[in-house]
């Protein structure tokens, strides 16, 4: 843990807003949850997990629409030219992996070694979605007209 106290969400939020802002060129804001807009479309849920000096998860829940965002960000070409092949989740994990690797970085200091596992995608219907952000303990965000959802979990 670092030395001295330091909010792990405000650590989360920064490096979150500066991976979209430096790896995606997009600009991340702030939305408090109750007042963001709901949210009826397909969605992909992504975690990695982590151990060594400390073990943890990051939690990622963003909108189908999205993953295609960043997928076309990520290959340098427009959304409508990404080809069918793509898997739009490789994107979505790619974007929680270097968020994390960030994150523990920004918040654990240098010195400490990690192993990451490689991130985990499903989809979430509309119902879970639903009831994730019913419960939801963490950051949130919209890009581009996208719900995103960003939380951290420390386990003992």
């Amino acid at each position: 843990m670092p030395a001295i106290e330091i909010d792990p969400l405000a650590v989360l939020r920064q490096v979150f807003i500066k991976v979209l802002d430096e790896q995606m060129f997009l600009f991340a804001e702030d939305v408090d949850l109750a007042e963001a807009p709901a949210v009826d479309e397909p969605m992909s849920a992504v975690t990695i997990t982590y151990h060594g000096y400390s073990r943890g998860e990051l939690y990622l829940a963003l909108s189908r629409r999205f993953c295609r965002i960043i997928t076309g960000s990520s290959l340098g070409v427009d959304e409508s030219e990404i080809p069918a092949s793509v898997d739009l989740d490789d994107a979505a994990r790619e974007l929680l992996n270097m968020t994390c690797g960030q994150f523990m970085t920004a918040y654990f200091g240098e010195e400490p070694v990690f192993d990451l596992c490689p991130p985990q995608c499903r989809g979430l219907t509309a119902e879970e979605f639903a009831e994730t952000r019913r419960v939801f303990n963490g950051l949130s965000f919209m890009v581009d007209d996208n719900l995103i959802l960003l939380s951290y979990t420390p386990e003992a």
